[in-house]
């Protein structure tokens, strides 16, 4: 919704509630299934190590994804670089959607 956001500003307060507000919902459903399913597929010993492991892939690549996202605003301005940030946003949800894991109904075992 921040791209969109323009004026008047009673349209850019609207749009920026929504879509943090999505976002918030958004992030918490997937935070909740993700976990789960890691910690349901993964042996209790192994735990620790697999969560340590996430986490430092997952917040490895925020400082990557901070100076790639100000390199793409200061050459080709904040709208576009948010439009692109999206679309990559999107593509990231692909793997999801092409496997197993979108049509499960169940956790697997965690098998110790």
């Amino acid at each position: 919704m921040v791209p969109l956001a323009g004026e008047p500003m009673p349209v850019v307060v609207g749009l920026l509630i929504t879509g943090q507000f999505f976002f918030g919902v958004g992030s918490t459903v997937w935070n909740v299934r993700f976990v789960s399913l890691r910690q349901a597929a993964t042996q209790t010993p192994m735990l620790g190590l697999m969560n340590s492991i996430i986490l430092t892939l997952l917040g490895g690549v925020v400082p990557v994804g901070a100076i790639v996202g100000g390199l793409l605003g200061q050459i080709i301005g904040m709208r576009p670089t948010l439009f692109i940030s999206i679309a990559g946003e999107l593509l990231a949800t692909l793997w999801v959607v092409f496997s197993p894991v979108r049509t499960m109904r169940e956790l697997p075992n965690n098998v110790d």
